[in-house]
């Protein structure tokens, strides 16, 4: 099984050497002075110029459009899936949830044992895939619900994207209303699907996240998406709703099999 995941990275970083995966600088077309000693995400079929609010999905969009594997992910350049299990991580993460705002099931590595991690991840996909249809990540906890978390994306916003799913998707609505109301959440649009899924799951992603763009240019909230920096990141955060959606939607009434992970992050 050829598997190829794509690592999104914006500065200077540990570059995981792994053929696997593919190092990519995210929004390399709004800053074309700036070498990261990678290929950029403004090769071939690409949206680099919108990654000011689309963030590391414009990775997600150059792997979908350009790279043919029979397994495709994202992860980005601090965060990797690890296959290990973590007790301790499932032991505390609700008791910390509850006295912090969130918690992320999150294991944190200097640069030699996250590079190995990472290693280690990839040899052990094939396997994880021939039992499970998305490998992703363990559930973040949250004290408040998701939808109170996610105010930071404007409570407009968050309505524009369920109304934009019950639109092109009505039988996910209950999925994207259940996720809102939920404590927990599938984190950082990191995922590893088979590449039907991975298409699948893309074109829902992007349809929507294209729906809500234009909702906002036709409804005059606002008509330079680029120059408003309120607008910054905002597109990136519903796609961490609409990934959890999808993941849950697909469990629940595809009966694919989900394998969480915990997550090792480069210190």
């Amino acid at each position: 099984m050829e598997i190829k995941i794509v690592v999104a990275y914006h500065k200077k970083s540990l570059v995981l050497e792994n053929p696997g995966y593919i190092p990519l600088h995210v929004g390399k077309a709004l800053n074309p002075g700036l070498d990261l000693g990678i290929r950029g995400d403004d090769e071939g079929d690409n949206i680099s110029d919108e990654n000011g609010y689309y963030c590391e999905l414009t990775a997600l969009y150059w792997i979908w459009k350009n790279v043919s594997a029979d397994a495709k992910g994202l992860f980005h350049y601090r965060r990797v899936l690890d296959t290990r299990h973590h007790p301790m991580v499932d032991v505390h993460a609700a008791l910390r949830a509850a006295v912090r705002r969130k918690y992320l099931p999150v294991v944190e590595y200097g640069e030699a044992d996250f590079a190995r991690v990472a290693d280690r991840t990839m040899a052990e996909l094939p396997g994880l895939l021939e039992k499970y249809d998305i490998v992703t990540t363990k559930r973040a906890v949250t004290r408040l619900r998701v939808r109170n978390f996610f105010m930071l994306a404007g409570a407009e916003l968050i309505d524009m994207m369920v109304a934009s799913v019950g639109k092109l998707y009505p039988s996910y609505q209950p999925f994207v209303k259940g996720c809102l109301r939920s404590h927990r959440l599938y984190f950082g649009n990191m995922t590893v699907m088979r590449n039907d899924i991975f298409d699948e799951y893309c074109t829902f992603m992007f349809s929507v996240l294209e729906d809500v763009k234009q909702t906002i240019l036709s409804g005059g909230y606002l008509t330079d998406l680029r120059g408003e920096k309120m607008f910054s990141r905002k597109l990136g955060y519903l796609a961490e709703l609409l990934t959890d959606t999808y993941i849950n939607y697909k469990a629940s009434v595809e009966s694919l099999r989900v394998k969480p992970l915990t997550v090792a992050f480069l210190k």
